[in-house]
């Protein structure tokens, strides 16, 4: 009996081991044809102290590359290399390799290509490089050194002579400068990445200007952090300077001395009374503006000064500091207004009479037409009641033409100022005779005769003949005194209206 249990334990274990070892080659085969995953990962962030100065494509923790292979496969990195900005420690990172890293945060190195057997992530690592920074101090791009003292490139220094004293300028005794290469060295300040430098022990200065003064405000870069190699720069508060005006009337008349500030606006600018005048020529109007010549009634000259942002170019302060500022009135070009009435030599309208008005320089004087008043300007026509109403512009003396309706110089006057000024009417009258009924009647017998007809056939053939506008025959014409003057309503022009 106890033989029998002790085959049937053998037989049991044997059963049991011939499982086992089947069940693990099972397992083992099973476990063959499972993928792993394997992760290549950037595990530091991008930001930087000075994001301008460093490249990267990278976020905290970025998967560079995922794979999922067979257990037991080969894995290798093929992307690019990693990077690693700049931070306060060193000024360059070089990547050092991938690791993997425990729970404890032990990292082993991992050499590629790898065989992966389980799911694995592996960690770029970086090691860094020292760099050294040179600096430099700069104000508008000129070099400051440690007293914070500009050097500039070139400088100016006094002409010497054989013993050593300045020249000097025989015509004024002032000193005699030349221009040379500053030999000041330009000393760059070597700093380690990450580290700090002492900027100048004072305040560099920079030079005002025509109409501004500057103030130091600070250096435009952290000198405790320095993360670049280059100049660090002065910056400036920019203030207009303070001037004295003196605000005058267009005839220098004081209105008052104000503070203002070049670049900033005027806010208590002196009253001007409310007054438009005139004289002979223009009509003036002052509009809010000033002038910087004293000639405040022409809009063309000087320079006009705009208060609400004060700035000039073309004036200095005389020699007590005051800058005389004048009214600005706009300037109007005053108009004359007369009624010309143009009578025969019966004293009767003559009607359609043509009228011109020049200038001193005999120039036509026209100024602008309203029909609505009947005002033709400087140049117009009769009415049925022998009227024209004209207007003229400021002259010295005025010559005023009237023409028949054929456009013969029928009379003409000179005037002066006086003579038009206050609406005045003035009748003017013709030379006689100028009978257009007459006229035309003869036109008619003449015209309508065989002499006539041949009078004014053998004219044609003479116009033709020379190539002149020719008439062929008149509907209308008029005489002055025994001379054919106009003809109308012909197949050709006159060529002698005079």
């Amino acid at each position: 009996m106890k033989h029998s249990i002790r085959t049937g334990k053998k037989v049991l274990a044997v059963f049991l081991a011939t499982v086992l070892v089947a069940l693990t080659a099972s397992m083992a085969a099973v476990a063959e044809s499972v993928d792993v995953l394997v992760r290549f990962v950037n595990d530091y962030a991008t930001e930087s102290i000075n994001p301008g100065t460093d490249l990267t494509v990278y976020k905290p923790g970025t998967v560079l590359e995922y794979h999922s292979v067979q257990n037991g496969a080969e894995v290798d990195y093929e992307g690019n290399v990693p990077t690693r900005r700049k931070d306060a420690d060193f000024g360059k990172y070089n990547f050092a390799g991938w690791v993997t890293r425990d729970d404890e945060g032990n990292e082993t190195p991992v050499a590629l290509p790898f065989t992966a057997t389980q799911d694995t992530t592996l960690y770029a690592t970086f090691t860094g490089e020292e760099i050294t920074c040179e600096i430099d101090f700069r104000s508008d791009g000129v070099y400051v050194d440690a007293d914070g003292k500009l050097q500039p490139d070139l400088i100016r220094v006094p002409v010497l002579d054989e013993s050593g004293e300045p020249k000097r300028d025989p015509l004024d005794d002032s000193i005699i400068y030349t221009t040379k290469v500053n030999d000041a060295t330009l000393v760059k300040i070597s700093v380690p990445y990450g580290g700090s430098v002492t900027p100048p022990a004072n305040d560099p200065e920079r030079p005002e200007q025509e109409h501004y003064t500057f103030t130091f405000k600070g250096w435009d870069y952290d000198c405790d952090h320095i993360y670049k190699s280059g100049s660090i720069n002065a910056e400036y508060n920019i203030q207009g300077k303070t001037f004295t005006f003196e605000f005058c009337d267009y005839d220098g008349t004081s209105l008052g001395k104000r503070q203002v500030v070049y670049g900033e606006a005027v806010t208590d600018v002196p009253e001007v009374a409310e007054r438009e005048f005139s004289t002979n020529e223009s009509n003036y109007s002052f509009h809010d503006q000033w002038n910087v010549k004293q000639d405040g009634l022409q809009t063309d000259s000087g320079e006009v000064i705009n208060l609400e942002r004060v700035m000039f170019n073309t004036v200095s302060p005389d020699e007590n500091g005051v800058i005389k500022v004048y009214a600005q009135y706009w300037q109007q070009l005053k108009e004359y207004f007369f009624s010309l009435r143009i009578i025969d030599d019966d004293g009767e309208p003559a009607e359609g009479v043509g009228v011109q008005v020049t200038g001193s320089e005999n120039q036509l004087l026209t100024t602008f037409t309203d029909k609505d008043l009947g005002h033709n300007g400087g140049v117009g026509t009769t009415d049925e009641d022998g009227w024209v109403n004209l207007s003229v512009p400021y002259q010295e003396k005025y010559t005023i033409s009237a023409y028949d309706p054929y456009y013969n110089l029928a009379v003409q006057k000179e005037f002066s100022l006086y003579d038009l000024e206050n609406n005045a009417q003035i009748t003017l009258q013709l030379s006689a005779p100028y009978d257009l009924n007459n006229g035309q009647q003869y036109c008619n017998d003449v015209c309508h005769s065989f002499i006539g007809g041949l009078w004014i056939t053998g004219l044609n053939l003479f116009y033709r003949l020379f190539k002149v506008k020719y008439v062929c025959c008149y509907d209308m014409y008029a005489t002055h005194g025994d001379r054919l003057v106009y003809a109308s309503n012909s197949s050709g022009t006159t060529i002698d209206r005079s």
